[in-house]
């Protein structure tokens, strides 16, 4: 039955990537437009974006790595998702450096009629483009103070793995949830406990309960070594 629970996650998990795809390649189909593509080498990929992702698939390598000693119950649901994300990262780096993307071909269209209309070859499709939520607008931000709050956030995320490695990685995540919502971004008390506990409750429920994650050794773990015995407690 757990294994079962794994595969369905893993499948919401891949028709969230794959669908605005797919609903992208369908919409062009029935409007009769043409995306060609050609292969070859594109040195100017190499940018902060392909940095990101190469320091991406290191991370998903070294969990693959940490968890090869684990029990299966264990490594199951972080070596799956470690492999999917080295396929997606990888694939991405692969299109990004290798496939060159031709001018959208589209038939033309009257002045007169009610459809898009070609200019010089290239087709817009209003709201068809795909994209995954990757971009955004920083403002008058600079550069340096962008580069502050992103080493603040993982710093807040190197802070979470401390603690994890204390009390356990379930009880953490509530630790975290409350100290980067209240201290770390100024959320109100009510906001921060209004997300923090009912997202940690379904935690619980979902991965202690219902998928029965054998949680890593903490140190809460060796100091009370009684906690083991109580089910619903066996979190560290």
């Amino acid at each position: 039955e757990f294994h079962h629970w794994v595969v369905i996650i893993f499948a919401i998990t891949l028709y969230g990537v794959l669908s605005p795809i797919i609903r992208s390649y369908i919409a062009r189909r029935k409007q009769g437009i043409s995306r060609g593509l050609t292969l070859g080498f594109r040195p100017e990929a190499m940018n902060p974006d392909t940095y990101f992702t190469f320091i991406v698939i290191a991370m998903f390598i070294t969990v693959l790595y940490v968890s090869s000693e684990w029990e299966l119950a264990a490594r199951l649901v972080p070596q799956v998702m470690s492999i999917a994300g080295i396929l997606f990262a990888g694939g991405a780096v692969f299109l990004r450096f290798f496939v060159v993307p031709k001018p959208v071909e589209a038939p033309a269209v009257a002045a007169s009629g009610t459809g898009e209309k070609a200019k010089g070859g290239a087709f817009d499709v209003k709201g068809e483009d795909v994209h995954f939520d990757i971009k955004a607008d920083y403002g008058d931000l600079s550069v340096m103070e962008i580069f502050r709050r992103a080493a603040v956030y993982f710093g807040w995320l190197l802070f979470f793995f401390a603690v994890a490695g204390v009390i356990g990685l379930l009880p953490s995540m509530f630790v975290f949830l409350v100290g980067y919502m209240r201290f770390g971004s100024g959320e109100s008390w009510k906001m921060t406990l209004s997300i923090a506990v009912p997202m940690w409750i379904v935690s619980y429920l979902l991965f202690h309960v219902l998928l029965i994650v054998p949680w890593p050794q903490s140190l809460m773990g060796v100091w009370f070594p009684e906690f083991k015995s109580i089910i619903w407690l066996n979190l560290f």
